[in-house]
């Protein structure tokens, strides 16, 4: 495996690891909004902190929407910072991969002007440039 399948692999894994973070973020938002749904509905005047109502009451239902509040703002901010995470190494691995695809093209351009002045040379050396069809 050459240098350029290695960087083509690791940016298509790089996406494929970024929309699972914005997955988990899809998740964590979902279950913020269930348990802030939870919590409303379950209570009559919840306590709030910022924007995080909450009820502390022996029954279920308002640990339940604690909890759903909680781990959602969590997978929230996890999913974001991995999404810009695996972006950022994504942006690395394009950004490589242009510099061996130009280093690539530069031998290339280099070859095929070598080439062309080769033959130039040997188009001039053997005079068969300048001849002209008999009959002229």
């Amino acid at each position: 495996m050459d240098f350029t399948s290695y960087l083509h692999e690791r940016a298509d894994e790089s996406r494929h690891n970024t929309s699972l973070s914005f997955s988990i973020a899809i998740l964590g938002t979902v279950l913020f909004v269930g348990g802030i749904l939870e919590t409303v509905m379950t209570t009559t005047s919840p306590q709030w902190i910022l924007f995080f109502p909450y009820q502390l009451t022996s029954d279920p239902r308002g640990l339940l929407g604690i909890a759903l509040t909680v781990v959602g703002v969590a997978l929230l901010i996890l999913g974001i910072g991995l999404a810009i995470h695996y972006a950022s190494q994504r942006v690395w691995y394009i950004r490589e991969l242009k510099a061996v695809l130009n280093t690539h093209l530069c031998f290339i351009v280099f070859v095929l002007v070598f080439l062309v002045t080769e033959t130039k040379k040997q188009l001039f050396l053997d005079g068969s440039y300048f001849s002209f069809p008999r009959g002229i």
